[in-house]
C-alpha cells in the first residue's frame, strides 16, 4: 500500500522539482487513502489537488510524491510491549527505591 503527498514547491527555492522535498516545501498536502499501484496514487493526488482549489501562485508549482509510509523509530519497541516482552527501556521501579 503507497500513500501519497502533494508537495507545494516554490520556483524561488527549488526551480529544479527534483530539489523539492518535504523540508523544504512550502505546503505539504496529505492525500487521503492508501493506493495499490503508482498510477492509482499519482491520478488520486491529481484529483486531490484538483478538487482541493489550492491556488497556485505563479510561483508556485505541486510535485506529487507516492510511496511506502516510513514507520516511526520505536516500532519494535511498541510491537516487543503488545507480545508481553519488555524492553529494557519500559522496565519500571515500583518499588520505590
Amino acid at each position: 500500500m503507497m500513500t501519497a503527498l502533494v508537495l507545494i514547491c516554490s520556483l524561488l527555492k527549488t526551480p529544479a522539482a527534483g530539489d523539492c522535498r518535504i523540508e523544504n516545501a512550502v505546503d505539504v498536502l496529505k492525500v487521503p487513502g492508501e493506493f495499490h499501484s503508482l498510477v492509482n496514487c499519482f491520478a488520486s493526488a491529481q484529483l486531490f489537488l484538483a478538487a482541493s482549489r489550492y491556488e497556485l501562485g505563479a510561483s508556485l508549482y505541486p510535485k506529487i510524491v507516492c510511496g511506502r509510509p516510513h514507520l516511526p523509530a520505536n516500532f519494535g519497541m511498541i510491537s516487543a510491549r503488545r507480545r508481553g516482552r519488555r524492553s529494557p527501556s519500559s522496565e519500571v521501579n515500583t518499588s520505590g527505591d
